[in-house]
């Protein structure tokens, strides 16, 4: 037999060991598996206090087995694809199956919710948005033998496995984790020791995920991979080799209080992989402590043995404990697992040790937008302005751009930041994400400074609010941007329709904001009236947000005209996109950019949006220039500045945002502040203390600064004067506060 035959074949026959031991124990605790069972060490039959499988045989297989070697069949007859209807019918069927047989291990909540749905009427690819627990992951396993990592069908394969129970984050990225780890184990990590492969597998499979970005439905239940790469962190802190039954009592005590051991994928994939990387020497032990644990023992049991075994092989197996179970549940685990490897010989070769797990394919994405680290804390409410709120840690992990080129990995093409990076411990996580992903960091880097950070608190309604700071990347120096579109190719601008058709474009994109925004507002609007009525929301944020779903409903942006009779403070508080201003920009040719009536054409499709027209050739040939050239290249094209220019320009302008500076000995940089911010707001951006103590603002512009030449020459000529707390800032302003506080707050 093959070692890829053998791996497979051992994937199977782990599930289907970890599920009989884990049968007669599930769904009890603890202390209940210790009444009744003392250590379960052994294939024994089901106790008749059993809640799921009184008096079950020993060596009975569940759901867990049963619904794997559905999804087996579904591949092979699919050709590798699963239908989503045909999955739901055959759900459906299995159920019906075991109902007459008189069992109680039928469908799991999640996937039973969606399936009563599908009875009623519903369609398959619909009813899958609330579903948390394991149930994907608990069958995904074959998917794992039958394509490797490699394969661009990969991702969307595990999609249609889970996506009609389990159409959330958490389902798919359970089921992402199980599959990848299976078909990592197969392929063979290829480091060290046998048992060094099976933890590299792991590794790795959660590495891969964590880069797959969101698919699915968003639940406020905890992230599972954040969770997982938890767990193995507490397994690795108890690396020691497990020498005694003593010591494995203690290991799952500990796992079962840090992780947990429930249906929720967050915790039964995550102690299933702790587990795994805890036993990779001695596996039938680790499917022994998993059958202790508690709680869904048989799918964390099945899931354990599911990525050991194939990265172990069946000789990892207890032959005699293996042909017990195959006889009792009448398994013929090797045909299975020989089909399926069938379909993964159709697919691509499979990595090797240290290369990325997606492998580069047609096109190339490069962002240059801001990659932050998102801090993400779970509420029991958004906290209002000035308010404290309890909240629970949700995890951290890079965000903003980097969820971009996390999409662009999955669909199999190459990904280039040339975002600035700071050099703090913000910049390390974001540097290490992109590694892990398989991204090139091509950016800047900026001495001094640490990268962005955003922490978004969610509550259980999925209301959210964003704190974000200013990183790295507010501290380009100037011309950054122009430089960083000069790496752009040609090649590296997609349409949104693979054709040239500015309007077509712009039609699409607008089309997916108002369908993203009128799904939030269908979303809140039963949340509001249940609130209007309890008189905890006021009737006019309700009447908003029915009034502007029903200008979405006529394909009409909030920004415009329609939302502009809106009460816009409520409007505010349902943070939708088309709300937000629109800023258009035209990459055009020299000829185009001559073309005064195109131009006009162009300024007539967006308005009231503004409109910015470059040629990003010559905006490349122009970063190659020093100030001096680049003036009079600019003259020559008869344009007053550059099209980047142009476009910050425009930005702030749209954001209703300008600049003041400071010039003092401790720091000279310009800060940010909305138009209209009075001398004491601009002075709280620096530091808030220096709003409560503000005193008077030495102000002086920066044309005469930069004319006169210093602050002392700009005082002796009269032109530095002294401003209140009703002075309203004007753009360029150079500042120095005066505070009053005892801590000395002059800047």
């Amino acid at each position: 037999m093959s070692d890829d035959a053998d791996r497979a074949h051992g994937a199977l026959a782990g599930l289907a060991l970890g599920d009989a031991l884990g049968m007669p124990t599930q769904a009890m605790t603890a202390d209940q598996i210790t009444r009744t069972y003392g250590w379960v060490d052994a294939l024994v039959p089901a106790d008749a206090s059993q809640p799921y499988a009184p008096g079950m045989p020993a060596g009975s297989v569940t759901d867990d087995t049963e619904q794997a070697l559905l999804v087996a069949g579904l591949l092979v007859s699919g050709g590798g694809g699963i239908d989503p209807r045909a999955f739901s019918h055959a759900l459906l069927d299995w159920e019906d199956s075991m109902a007459a047989r008189g069992s109680l291990d039928l469908l799991g909540p999640s996937t039973k919710a969606a399936l009563e749905r599908v009875r009623a009427g519903e369609d398959p690819l619909h009813v899958g948005g609330a579903g948390t627990t394991n149930g994907s992951a608990m069958r995904v396993a074959p998917v794992g033998i039958a394509s490797s990592t490699r394969d661009p069908r990969f991702t969307d394969t595990v999609w249609e496995s889970c996506r009609v129970t389990h159409a959330t984050e958490q389902g798919f990225h359970a089921a992402a984790l199980v599959a990848a780890a299976v078909s990592l184990g197969i392929d063979g990590a290829g480091v060290g020791s046998p048992s060094d492969s099976a933890r590299a597998s792991l590794e790795r499979a959660l590495a891969l995920v964590e880069g797959l970005g969101r698919r699915g439905a968003w639940t406020p239940q905890p992230d599972v991979c954040e969770r997982t790469r938890y767990a193995l962190r507490f397994a690795r802190s108890r690396d020691r080799a497990p020498g005694t039954a003593d010591d494995d009592r203690v290991f799952a005590a500990a796992l079962r209080a840090r992780v947990g051991a429930s249906v929720e994928a967050a915790q039964s994939v995550p102690a299933a992989f702790a587990i795994a990387w805890r036993y990779a020497a001695d596996p039938w032990r680790g499917l022994c402590v998993a059958a202790n644990l508690g709680g869904d023992t048989d799918t964390i049991g099945a899931i354990t043995g599911a990525v050991l075994g194939a990265a172990l092989g069946a000789r990892c197996w207890p032959a005699q404990e293996l042909e017990r179970v195959e006889g009792v549940s009448g398994l013929r685990l090797r045909e299975t697992a020989d089909g399926l490897l069938r379909l993964r010989a159709h697919g691509s070769r499979p990595p090797a040790h240290g290369e990325p797990v997606a492998a580069p394919q047609e096109g190339r994405v490069v962002l240059l937008g801001q990659v932050v680290v998102d801090l993400a804390l779970l509420a029991p409410r958004v906290p209002a302005p000035g308010g404290d709120v309890f909240a629970e840690d949700a995890g951290m992990h890079a965000g903003g751009g980097f969820n971009v080129l996390a999409a662009a990995r999955r669909m199999g093409a190459q990904a280039v930041s040339l975002s600035g990076v700071g050099d703090g411990g913000f910049a390390s996580i974001i540097t290490a994400a992109l590694e892990r992903i398989g991204a090139a960091c091509e950016g800047p880097r900026i001495a001094g400074t640490d990268s962005g950070y955003c922490v978004a608190i969610t509550d259980a309604d999925g209301e959210r609010t964003f704190v974000s700071t200013r990183g790295a990347e507010a501290r380009l120096p100037r011309g950054s941007w122009s430089a960083h579109a000069a790496r752009l190719r040609s090649g590296d601008v997609v349409h949104v329709d693979g054709k040239v058709d500015p309007a077509s474009d712009i039609e699409t994109i607008q089309t997916e904001l108002v369908l993203a925004d009128m799904q939030t507002l269908e979303k809140q609007i039963p949340r509001l009236e249940k609130e209007v009525r309890g008189k905890k929301t006021e009737p006019v944020v309700l009447e908003t947000a029915r009034a502007a779903l029903a200008v979405l409903e006529k394909g009409e942006l909030l920004s415009g005209p329609a939302g502009a009779g809106l009460d816009q403070e409520a409007l505010a508080s349902f943070q939708l996109m088309t709300t937000k201003p629109f800023i258009f920009v035209f990459n055009m040719d020299a000829d185009g950019m001559e073309d005064e009536a195109r131009k006009d054409e162009l300024r007539a499709l967006v308005a009231p949006a503004e409109a910015v027209f470059l040629d990003a050739q010559f905006e490349a040939e122009l970063v190659e220039l020093d100030e001096a050239d680049a003036r009079e290249m600019l003259a020559e094209s008869g344009q007053d500045e550059s099209g980047l220019d142009q476009l910050a320009r425009v930005g702030f302008d749209t954001l209703g945002l300008q600049t003041f500076l400071t010039a003092g000995q401790k720091e000279s940089r310009a800060w940010t502040i909305h138009k209209g911010d009075t001398a004491p707001k601009a002075a709280g951006v620096i530091h808030t203390d220096f709003e409560k103590g503000f005193i008077k603002a030495e102000i002086v512009s920066y044309e005469d600064l930069v004319s006169l030449g210093s602050i002392a020459e700009a005082r002796a000529h009269g032109r530095v004067r002294m401003e209140g707390k009703d002075y309203v800032m004007q753009d360029g302003d150079v500042v120095e506060f005066r505070s009053g506080l005892a801590s000395g707050g002059k800047k």
